[in-house]
């Protein structure tokens, strides 16, 4: 009795990985061909949460992907905030992203004046950085009706107190205030 029970563990083991592989194998591909990423929907989020990915290098690299539960959208009557941690190993990760709820399309940091309020802050364990109005970064909203924000971004993040910087790449956020 033990034998055929082993005999069939192992059949049931070895169908249900190759149905895997084969579901895995024809899976649509999602990569964009592009540089740049394509903005993600918010429509999966529960009110006041985001979702934030991006690839960063530079004094630290990895890839950051937050967690729902770790985050929040909040809004005031002009500025929308979005913020949500990760983890990257045992190393805590957050990023936060703050930007009037009026802007849309293309919005360079470069071209900013400097009494706006837009800024990404990014740390990795208790290190940060940051882009305000004036520095190389650019955000494209997809999304940006006072309810969900819906954009693309990069750039470059300088830590002010050491002066080391990161780049920031494929960069996405979804929210829903």
């Amino acid at each position: 009795m033990k034998k055929a029970t082993f005999k069939t563990a192992n059949a049931i083991l070895i169908v249900a990985l190759s149905l895997s592989t084969l579901f895995y194998s024809c899976s649509k591909d999602n990569s964009n061909s592009s540089s740049t990423p394509t903005a993600p929907s918010a429509s999966g989020l529960a009110a006041g949460k985001c979702k934030i990915t991006c690839n960063y290098s530079g004094a630290v690299s990895g890839s950051y992907t937050s967690m729902e539960i770790t985050s929040a959208a909040v809004k005031t009557s002009t500025y929308g905030t979005l913020s949500a941690a990760g983890m990257n190993g045992t190393t805590p990760l957050n990023c936060t992203i703050t930007q009037p709820l009026s802007q849309t399309g293309k919005v360079s940091y470069k071209t900013l004046g400097s009494g706006l309020v837009n800024t990404i802050t990014f740390s990795v364990g208790g290190k940060g950085w940051i882009a305000v109005p004036g520095d190389d970064f650019t955000i494209e909203i997809a999304k940006n009706d006072g309810s969900v924000l819906e954009a693309t971004f990069s750039g470059t993040l300088t830590n002010d107190t050491d002066k080391t910087t990161i780049t920031i790449t494929n960069g996405t956020i979804a929210g829903k205030y």
